[in-house]
């Protein structure tokens, strides 16, 4: 763990620990489907086509992120 937790309120680290599992179980999805193609169980194509929509659901989940942390920044600012 790093030293720098102290410093970080706790809707800060929640986010960072929300953006750890995303990047965790999109790297996790896309291993999956490439163990499916090794197998020979998926075509290239249908490769391609699952990590294309793991990456589409991770942006759309990042955005979400990025904007419950802008809300609770602005939320943070009005109260000071």
């Amino acid at each position: 763990m790093d030293n720098n937790n102290t410093l970080k309120t706790e809707a800060e680290l929640k986010n960072e620990d929300l953006l750890k599992n995303l990047v965790l179980s999109t790297c996790v999805s896309c291993e999956q489907q490439l163990r499916l193609l090794q197998l020979r169980l998926i075509s290239f194509d249908d490769l391609i086509k699952g990590v294309i929509e793991t990456i589409n659901q991770a942006s759309t989940e990042i955005k979400r992120l990025d904007s419950i942390k802008s809300a609770e920044t602005k939320k943070e600012d009005v109260t000071k």
